[in-house]
């Protein structure tokens, strides 16, 4: 009877890495054989990006519904009955079967991808130290731009201030305080710029993504 239902129920594949881990037939409750499939994707897929999870580290436990593969309270997927009849096998054979595909399919996947994640977010790192690099000489230059500026109009625009004849603050003590506001506005936007700049930098390694959210709560 199980061989012609398959001929008809192709199952929903398992596919968390783009190929097939194997297919879930039967439904579960009100759980649909695709949504099944669904969730155990995405459990896979949250276990894999864990970097706390060790795949060895996955157990197989049983109760009223059957054999249940869990990483501490998070529930990977349920094996009952109608599982094993649909694939001619025993519940705990076939359990033990899922568990272990589970855990090579994440190692490989880690395995194949961590030079790569490690390739990609050097790239990344680089591409932000260098915008990072670029805006800051692009203001250096503008405000130095601007200080040149205030110094070519300083005979038109900075004649100082006088009270009748007598001279409180020069022209040259004009421009003096002008370009301090400049270096100082300068400096604090170049500040600003490298703290936002950081969480990006922290948050692309595990080792101090930690540290992201803390400096944007500051």
């Amino acid at each position: 009877k199980v061989d012609s239902l398959k001929l008809l129920n192709k199952g929903v594949p398992v596919n968390p890495f783009d190929s097939t881990l194997f297919s879930i037939y039967t439904n579960i409750g009100s759980f649909s054989a695709s949504d099944r499939a669904k969730v155990i994707n995405e459990r896979i897929l949250i276990l894999t990006a864990d970097l706390k999870f060790n795949p060895d580290s996955l157990i197989l436990t049983e109760d009223e519904s059957g054999k249940i593969i869990r990483w501490n309270d998070l529930m990977v997927m349920t094996i009952n009955d109608n599982d094993a009849i649909w694939m001619n096998m025993d519940k705990d054979e076939l359990a033990q079967q899922y568990l272990t595909t589970i855990k090579d399919s994440i190692t490989q996947y880690r395995k194949d991808n961590s030079l790569k994640e490690l390739l990609i977010d050097f790239s990344l790192a680089f591409l932000i130290v260098f915008v990072l690099v670029l805006l800051i000489i692009g203001l250096n230059r503008l405000f130095t731009s601007l200080k040149f500026k205030i110094l070519k109009d300083r005979t038109r625009k900075f004649n100082g201030i006088y009270i009748k004849n007598y001279e409180l603050i020069s022209g040259k003590q004009i421009i003096r305080f002008l370009w301090a506001i400049a270096d100082f506005i300068k400096w604090l936007t170049i500040l600003i710029v490298v703290y936002l700049a950081l969480p990006l930098l922290f948050n692309l390694f595990p080792a101090t993504e930690g540290y992201a959210p803390i400096l944007i709560d500051y």
